[in-house]
């Protein structure tokens, strides 16, 4: 049964998957959300009991698959990605692979939606930007923001949609949620952590913007900005998995991490 259930999952979103696919190959920022795959796959591994399989799972894929045919159907191919983690949820239930909170993180393999980014992105630069011009200032260096660029004496720095921060929260709020699930918790914990990951990524974003343009009021040489969000992402996922981890890892004994 379980191998005709994936066959036919397989089959019936196969399109959002091609898409999906496609959307990580032609823009390397989205790529961010690959990392739920297999953060997914360890917090099913490290539950202690696997769910009953459930019959709700199927209202769930039916729903699922109708919101696909719908968006597909429309020209709204964006909104029916989230299609494919919402019947990942119902075959999860069907099959009993994993519970609840565990299905849930498959929402974060979807990356942030371009309207969503278009719509938002330029006030936050901005924002950020004006923070940086005010730190800038209290060192006494005279700089002026004209929308999303911002001059200082010696170079200009304009930020790009994915340094607005929406990203890094979409990350980092995923992140949470693991946190939660690793630690035990159902879906109300879960949720506390994955916001106050989420809303701490919006104050580092502002502060690596500040410190950015302190360095470059300061005279500092200033690389391209756009490896700004994706080194923050890099170092803050890492220290964060570390510290979810270690722990676990402590605690295994030696010869047992070996063979793992």
């Amino acid at each position: 049964m379980h191998a005709g259930v994936l066959a036919g999952f397989g089959f019936a979103f196969s399109p959002l998957i091609a898409d999906l696919v496609s959307h990580w190959w032609a823009h390397p920022w989205a790529r961010y959300s690959l990392v739920f795959g297999p953060l997914l796959w360890i917090a099913g591994r490290g539950e202690v009991r696997r769910p009953e399989p459930a019959r709700d799972g199927w209202v769930l894929m039916g729903v699922a698959l109708a919101l696909e045919l719908l968006a597909v159907g429309a020209g709204y191919t964006r909104v029916a990605r989230w299609a494919l983690p919402l019947g990942l949820l119902g075959l999860c239930r069907v099959l009993g692979l994993v519970t609840w909170p565990v299905a849930l993180l498959g929402f974060w393999l979807v990356p942030v939606p371009h309207a969503l980014l278009d719509r938002v992105a330029a006030p936050l630069d901005s924002a950020w930007l004006q923070l940086g011009a005010l730190l800038a200032s209290a060192f006494g260096v005279a700089v002026s923001v004209e929308g999303a660029p911002l001059a200082l004496p010696e170079s200009v720095i304009a930020l790009s949609r994915w340094d607005s921060g929406l990203l890094l929260a979409s990350l980092l709020s995923g992140l949470g949620w693991y946190r939660g699930l690793r630690a035990g918790l159902g879906s109300a914990g879960c949720g506390l952590w994955a916001a106050g990951f989420g809303a701490a990524a919006f104050v580092l974003q502002a502060l690596a913007v500040s410190a950015w343009v302190a360095f470059g009021a300061a005279g500092a040489p200033l690389p391209d900005t756009g490896w700004l969000t994706p080194a923050l992402a890099l170092l803050a996922s890492a220290l964060i998995l570390i510290a979810i981890e270690r722990p676990r890892l402590a605690r295994r004994p030696c010869g047992e991490r070996v063979r793992s």
